[in-house]
């Protein structure tokens, strides 16, 4: 969006960064109690909240051309709205596969939210070059309003929608496991409520690496085409947005599998490894 701002709206850097900065921000803030919602009301509601948020947020952001107004737009309402989709598709898919299977599953569910910008991308910088932002914006919350509530105002057909496809397990649906994981969930004494968790030290460490982590990678994806284009010289812009979608979505998949196998501290650790790596490599590419 940023790079899309037209010159004669006189929009600072700042004022292009802010509303993806509060969008991150209010998205992750909105998770917990879209997790708790999803949990008490059903996947199915919480998702068409976020897709009603996020075409909400879309169409005000393409009636404006103030930072404020995208800020509203895209920084609250669409975060919020992304908030309440990626919590409401993630715990009850896991629901359906017992506990060994529970990294591959979340891997494969969450890979959807980083291979997204694979269409969205090319998608957007199409649609601002040839109609300009807010027309993208109005095309794309539209969009959104059709593909996750199918709202019969806008597609003036009877059909429910992607949310429709979200559904918890019955109740006291108990995924198969072999007998080795029985025995083992039997004795393990490491299960805390989320009251209990919030009382450890290691949650808030954990916490705190993951936000560290999250945020070395999000300052990167929101000027990596700024950063190609003055380390190496070289201006590909959504083309090098889609191929770090591609390691993102999959790098999902691989780290929930292997997160299955070796264990979630551990994966983590590989992770932020292999991440501060690749950042000091990039700060010194040419």
């Amino acid at each position: 969006i940023s790079k899309g701002i037209p010159a004669e709206w006189n929009w600072t850097e700042t004022d292009k960064s802010l509303p993806y900065m509060f969008a991150c921000l209010i998205f992750s803030l909105v998770m917990v109690p879209a997790g708790r919602m999803q949990d008490k009301l059903s996947p199915k509601l919480v998702a068409s909240i976020g897709g009603i948020l996020v075409g909400l947020g879309f169409l005000l952001a393409s009636f404006t051309t103030s930072p404020l107004g995208f800020l509203i737009g895209f920084g609250i309402l669409a975060g919020a709205g992304i908030g309440f989709g990626y919590a409401s598709a993630t715990p009850p898919a896991v629901k359906w596969f017992p506990p060994a299977k529970t990294g591959m599953v979340a891997g494969i569910v969450v890979s959807g939210f980083g291979l997204a910008s694979v269409y969205a991308a090319p998608l957007a910088k199409w649609l601002s070059s040839q109609y300009g932002v807010q027309k993208m914006m109005l095309v794309l919350g539209i969009g959104f309003f059709i593909l996750i509530t199918g709202l019969k105002p806008l597609v003036m057909l009877i059909w429910n929608g992607l949310s429709c496809i979200l559904q918890a397990p019955p109740k006291g649906f108990v995924p198969s496991q072999g007998i080795q994981e029985k025995i083992k969930a039997v004795h393990d004494k490491g299960n805390l409520t989320p009251t209990e968790m919030l009382r450890t030290p290691q949650f808030y460490l954990m916490w705190f690496m993951y936000a560290c982590g999250a945020g070395a990678g999000l300052m990167v994806i929101a000027k990596l085409a700024a950063i190609a284009k003055t380390q190496a010289g070289i201006d590909l812009g959504f083309i090098l947005v889609a191929v770090l979608a591609i390691g993102n979505g999959g790098g999902r998949i691989i780290a929930g599998m292997l997160s299955d196998k070796i264990g979630r501290k551990a994966t983590l650790f590989l992770c932020f490894v292999i991440q501060a790596c690749a950042i000091m490599l990039l700060s010194i590419a040419k």
